[in-house]
């Protein structure tokens, strides 16, 4: 595939927070991680964006993200580091985005992408 197609990252950035508050702490692990995915993205590709998702109820695995793209396959990915994987989610994000069908090859995929998948979920027709 030579296009890279729009994918967005999506942060839940309730990941980790233990106050119990329905807000999400600018502590909390999934909110650092969204910041610090926000501020890279002025040095990401275009068709890169990421967004803010308030719970994505995988609670027991901290920090979760999800990959989406039109047309491909999605991911949602568990474990997350905040403080470490900022950039490793920036590549794993380009990978999708150019691979053809959003499956990127296994050679191309971070560890954490490797160790942290929690589903695979279709393209949508």
């Amino acid at each position: 595939m030579s296009e890279v197609r729009p994918t967005i990252i999506s942060v839940c950035t309730m990941c980790g927070d233990e106050t119990g508050s329905p807000e999400p702490a600018l502590h909390c692990p999934g909110q650092v991680l969204y910041q610090r995915l926000s501020q890279c993205m002025a040095d990401a590709h275009p068709a890169l964006t990421v967004k803010a998702v308030p719970c994505m109820a995988v609670c027991e695995r901290p920090v979760t993200v999800a990959f989406q793209a039109a047309g491909a396959w999605g991911y949602v990915i568990a474990g997350v580091d905040a403080a470490c994987d900022v950039y490793e989610v920036m590549a794993a994000a380009r990978a999708i985005a150019s691979s053809e069908h959003g499956i990127p090859a296994m050679a191309d995929r971070p560890r954490f992408f490797r160790d942290g998948v929690v589903c695979r979920v279709p393209p949508v027709p």
